[in-house]
């Protein structure tokens, strides 16, 4: 499993799966976390599709993304 070190890294990898996301591509997105997450990629996908499909259904599409709120640990 690789290590984001450096914060810059980590707000870029999020910020282009947001846009794959928001985008509909959710493999594409979910696909650029592989290298950092401990999580089955299979499981995380089901999920995160699934749930993207109900919430869609309430809510509509996306509109865009912001960062509300950044913290360090």
């Amino acid at each position: 499993m690789c290590k984001l070190i450096i914060l810059y890294e980590t707000k870029t990898l999020v910020e282009s799966c947001s846009t794959q996301l928001r985008g509909g591509d959710y493999k594409a997105g979910l696909d650029l976390f592989k290298p950092y997450w401990k999580v089955s990629m299979n499981e995380l996908n089901t999920q995160t599709i699934n749930s993207r499909a109900t919430v869609k259904d309430r809510f509509g599409t996306s509109l865009g993304d912001k960062l509300i709120n950044q913290q360090r640990v």
